[in-house]
């Protein structure tokens, strides 16, 4: 399976959605199942994801708008940078899709959806979550209760863009890596 894509939902219920083909090292885990009352007459199921470390490529560092909101030049941002400034996301969800199908088959896709650890006593700021840019611009997200981008990212490889390249070219992520058809001799 690939990832097709992951949507961060924000605290402000704004959402920033990152195309799978940018996305290089992915990790969801210490997962937590719980059923429980989220409203006066709603009970729900309830799946929390106490482990976040994904690698995004610079690539996927577009030009945005804040709910959409094309006409209004003060809700333009840059995706890292809206990640980076505010610890604020609440849920993760993504897509998960059949990478190897028989020509004319529809892939098979697989949605998850989890909410994040929020650690703090802010409601607007998530003491679990740490961001990071490196020196060639690619971000790391790590959400996690009393980890740092290094528990999960070697920071020297981080920073080696020779090494990076490389990752990254394996990994078939990145624009010009994610091109299925970049061996091909024209």
């Amino acid at each position: 399976m690939k990832l097709k894509y992951l949507t961060f939902v924000l605290e402000n219920c704004d959402s920033i959605e990152i195309e799978g083909k940018y996305v290089g090292d992915f990790l969801v885990d210490d997962l937590k199942t719980s059923i429980k009352r989220i409203a006066c007459n709603s009970i729900d199921k309830i799946e929390v994801a106490n482990t976040i470390a994904i690698e995004i490529h610079k690539d996927a560092n577009k030009e945005r708008y804040q709910f959409a909101q094309t006409q209004d030049e003060d809700c333009k941002q840059m995706t890292f940078e809206r990640l980076d400034k505010c610890a604020d996301i609440t849920s993760i969800y993504f897509a998960l899709e059949e990478d190897y199908v028989e020509p004319g088959q529809v892939p098979c896709e697989e949605c998850y959806n989890y909410y994040v650890d929020w650690t703090g006593e802010s409601e607007y700021i998530n003491e679990a979550q740490k961001t990071y840019i490196s020196k060639g611009g690619h971000l790391y997200i790590v959400i996690a209760d009393g980890k740092k981008i290094e528990d999960f990212f070697d920071l020297q490889e981080i920073e080696d863009e020779e090494h990076m390249d490389f990752h990254f070219d394996m990994c078939d992520v990145g624009d010009e890596y994610s091109n299925p058809d970049r061996y091909e001799n024209n």
